[in-house]
């Protein structure tokens, strides 16, 4: 398995898990140095006390030789002593925790002080026995010359013991200067690593979405070379786009599927058409029949916005568009028909809106049906201000109701029929709408591009000429 292909779980954590182990170690070796240190110590303060009694000893020996009574006691305990820390040095004492010196080179002094030690302490017998006053005197100048001797064998250990703990604290400053140093390289090689595997792959990510956000989906893909998370990401972008791509081409679909705005010498027709993202789950459509001098339209909504909602859409702008050939059918049957069909094509989670409408030019009359837009703007004779209908949603039950509303129309009059994107900003008992047909549409176009609207936004407005 190449590197690139191991998770940042596992490149960091291999980064960081050694990094601890060597802290680790280096706490590891710190502790035990502290404890050699601490018995090396012991050892020098040990041997160095040898120094000390060697010379006592002398001082001891000559009022031993003055036949001084108190100095014999004192001689003996500190000859004693010496020869118990000697046996300490060598062997260690578990009670007191020092172990015994384990190093050739000190060994080989250690031995050197017992053999200068032997005849040492057999003269100090030999003036602690003697009653002879010139005797003593002459073992006292003789122990007083073999001291220079035995004082030389006893400074080598203590030296080279000194040497021997100075050696350590070497080892352990270059073990430390070590660790530290390779900490420092993992912690380059780990910021390295971070900015050119992870933090430059991740901002190329975030401008190109940044591109994308702006509307440029034709960025180019982001080449894919390893399987970690970052090439996990690099390839989420690239279908991300891709499906964009798709949205983007099914949305300019949808456009291309709407009628043009129409104008005759009956009526004038002007859309608006803004959806919230790439697909609507809005659409409108009208027929008009120059032969039965009838326009026949419908507006619906699909809840959604995605690549099945642009499907639904189609099924049920074709459903509408077939009724409409549907002559021997009243519009509320119409609707009926198309709410029957749409519930083989809708699934559970989905329902759809509209409102269907018809204008008979002959009779100069208005049939419309609600199935779930309830309001629609009529500014005539009659009524002036906005419409309220019942009418039950698209796609939810085959048995629900629809009912069939008829009202009369002249030239002058006017009719916006609009979705849950712009109704839902239009107070029914407050808002004054304009009388003039232009500028109710340039008021409605004004408001499908406010801040505002956040939902779909559709409608078809309808001059009566």
């Amino acid at each position: 398995m190449r590197i690139q292909d191991l998770s940042l779980k596992v490149k960091l954590g291999s980064i960081f898990t050694i990094a601890l182990l060597l802290n680790f170690f280096g706490f590891y070796v710190m502790i035990n140095f502290l404890d050699e240190h601490k018995h090396d110590s012991h050892l020098i303060n040990l041997a160095g006390s040898q120094r000390m009694l060697t010379m006592q000893m002398v001082n001891e020996a000559y009022h031993v030789a003055e036949s001084n009574p108190i100095y014999y006691t004192q001689l003996r305990a500190t000859a004693k002593k010496f020869e118990k820390n000697q046996e300490v040095l060598i062997f260690g004492n578990n009670s007191s925790g020092i172990h015994g010196i384990k190093a050739p080179n000190i060994t080989a002094h250690l031995v050197e002080v017992l053999h200068e030690w032997q005849p040492f302490s057999q003269k100090l017998d030999r003036l602690i026995k003697s009653n002879d006053p010139s005797e003593k005197r002459q073992i006292a100048a003789e122990i007083q010359q073999d001291s220079f001797l035995l004082l030389r064998k006893v400074n080598n250990v203590t030296n080279q013991i000194e040497q021997n703990s100075e050696h350590k604290v070497e080892i352990i400053k270059n073990i430390q200067i070590s660790i530290m140093l390779v900490n420092v390289f993992i912690f380059l090689f780990a910021t390295w690593a971070s900015i050119h595997h992870i933090i430059h792959p991740i901002t190329d990510v975030i401008q190109l979405m940044k591109r994308v956000a702006d509307g440029d989906i034709n960025v180019k893909k982001l080449t894919i070379e390893r399987s970690d998370e970052v090439g996990h990401l690099a390839q989420s972008f690239n279908q991300m786009v891709s499906n964009l791509k798709h949205l983007v081409l099914t949305g300019k679909v949808q456009v291309n599927f709407l009628p043009p705005e129409l104008n005759n010498e009956n009526f004038e027709i002007k859309s608006i058409y803004k959806p919230s993202e790439y697909v609507s789950g809005d659409f409108y459509h009208y027929i008009w029949d120059k032969e039965r001098n009838t326009l026949y339209g419908y507006l619906i909504d699909i809840m959604g916005h995605g690549l099945d909602t642009a499907l639904h859409t189609s099924h049920i702008h074709v459903l509408f568009e077939q009724a409409a050939h549907k002559h021997d059918l009243s519009l509320a049957e119409k609707v009926k028909w198309v709410n029957h069909e749409s519930i083989k094509f809708l699934t559970n989670e989905t329902f759809a809106t509209g409102i269907c409408f018809e204008f008979n030019f002959l009779t100069s009359s208005l049939k419309y049906v609600s199935c779930g837009i309830n309001h629609f703007i009529a500014m005539t004779k009659e009524q002036k201000g906005m419409i309220t209908v019942e009418g039950a949603f698209l796609g939810i039950m085959e048995a629900m109701p629809f009912e069939e509303y008829e009202m009369p129309f002249k030239s002058g009059d006017y009719f916006n029929f609009l979705t849950d994107g712009l109704l839902d900003h239009l107070h029914v008992d407050q808002y004054q709408f304009p009388s003039s047909f232009q500028a109710s549409y340039e008021m409605l176009v004004a408001l499908s591009n406010s801040a505002i609207i956040t939902d779909d936004a559709s409608g078809l407005c309808i001059n009566i000429k």
